[in-house]
Order: structure tokens, then sequence, then C-alpha cells
């Protein structure tokens, strides 16, 4: 009569197995959590191209509302590059911050706009209005923006460098060390201007 050999399982080291279940759990708790609310943050900033939808840090690149009227609105961070906004109005309206970089701004009103830090790197501003805009530290690098009105604005070292500034006119503002190496500033008009530490470097003049 063969022996019967008893098999005794092997004992599970105590607390082990069920302390490592739980932090797989809880890690893949934390993921969910995380994932779930970059999703909301991506869904809240990222709006569809409706100027109801106007807020900070609204996404609205690629986005087509010439003339839209935004006068006033809050759209500090914003980000509005590659975008077009032909005659759009934004008189008062707090732009710190914002990008519009490569977005069609021709005839467009920013009179009075709070435009500290605001990125117009290589926009089509041609005949837009920037007139008592506070522009500080702002950059217009590139843009072509011939016959443009920026007059009594603070430009406080904004950058204006190879920008297409023909025809402007900036009678009465403030361009305390901005910066228009190699710009064309022909036909330009600074009946008032104040260009203390300024730099023209190159800038075409006539």
């Amino acid at each position: 009569m063969s022996q019967l050999t008893q098999v005794t399982p092997a004992a599970t080291p105590r607390g082990g197995g069920s302390q490592r279940q739980a932090k797989m759990v809880r890690s893949l708790l934390g993921r969910s959590v995380a994932a779930a609310v970059l999703s909301l943050s991506l869904t809240s900033a990222h709006a569809s191209c409706n100027p109801e939808d106007a807020a900070p840090g609204v996404s609205w690149s690629g986005c087509d509302l010439p003339g839209v009227d935004l006068s006033g609105r809050d759209l500090e961070r914003a980000v509005l590059t590659r975008s077009r906004f032909d005659g759009a109005d934004f008189s008062g309206a707090n732009l710190e911050g914002a990008i519009l970089s490569r977005t069609r701004l021709v005839s467009a009103d920013f009179t009075g706009a709070r435009m500290r830090r605001t990125d117009l790197g290589s926009a089509e501003a041609t005949g837009a209005v920037f007139d008592g805009a506070d522009l500080q530290l702002a950059r217009m690098t590139s843009a072509q923006a011939e016959g443009l009105s920026m007059q009594a604005a603070d430009a406080h070292d904004a950058r204006f460098t190879d920008a297409h500034l023909r025809s402007a006119r900036f009678d009465g503002s403030l361009f305390s060390k901005a910066n228009f190496d190699r710009a064309d500033l022909r036909e330009t008009q600074w009946a008032g201007a104040r260009l203390t530490g300024a730099s023209l470097q190159r800038a075409r003049l006539q």
C-alpha cells in the first residue's frame, strides 16, 4: 500500500500580501484621480471658438472670429495663436500674458487694453489700434503692423525687433528701454514720445 505524503501549503508572511495589494490599489487610485483632474483641467481651458467662453487661460488656437466684441473681457494668459480676429474689439480687455503670435489682427481695436507680457510675435496687425494700452514687456517681434496706432501707450521694455511698422503713429507714448532693432520705422510719427534707453540699432528710419 503506497504511503500518502501530506503536503502542507507554504505559509504566507503575515501582512505581506495584503500590504502589497493595498499599496497597488492606492497607486492605481492615485493615477486615476490624477488623470481625472488633468482631463477636467484640459476641458475647462480648451474651449470652442465661442465668444461666450471667453475666460482667463482660454485656448482659441485656430479660431476664426473676425469682428468679435471682446471689449472689457478677461483673457489673461489666453492662447489665441494662429487665429483670425480682423476688426475685433479688444478695447479695455485684460490680455496680460496672452499669446497672440501668428494671429491676424488687421484693424483690431486694443484701445486701453492691459497687455503686459503679451506675445504678438509674427502677428499681422496692419492698421490695429493700441492707443492708451499697457504694453510693458510685450513682444511684437517680426510683426506685420504697418499703419498701426500706438498713441499715449506705455510700452516700457517692449520688443519690436524686426517688426514692420511703416507709417505707424507713436505720439505721446512711453518706449523707455524698448527694442526696435532692425525694425522698419519709415514714415512713423513720434511727437511727444519718450525713448529713454531705447535701442534702434539698424532700424530703418528712411
